[in-house]
């Protein structure tokens, strides 16, 4: 979903951003998302784009809450936790 916030993309650029990711496995999450009404599948002249729906952009709020959240953990590393950064 992370990946679809900044708008629709083909399978193969998707497949592209994730890193390596299973291609039955990305298959799967986005038939399951598509059938919960999360992503939906646009034909285009070029092909198949995956885009969220109006109900998976409500997702943006709530994901980017959590990339900043994250972000401190991510540039302390691994190991480090919320309260090692209290002082």
């Amino acid at each position: 979903m992370r990946e679809l916030l900044a708008g629709p993309m083909r399978y193969t650029d998707l497949r592209k951003s994730l890193g390596g990711i299973a291609t039955n496995l990305l298959a799967d999450r986005l038939r399951t998302m598509e059938e919960r009404g999360v992503v939906e599948r646009r034909l285009v002249d070029s092909g198949v784009l995956y885009a969220l729906t109006p109900w998976g952009l409500g997702l943006r709020e709530p994901l980017e809450a959590l990339g900043r959240w994250g972000a401190p953990l991510l540039a302390s590393g691994p190991g480090r936790t919320r309260s090692s950064h209290a002082g």
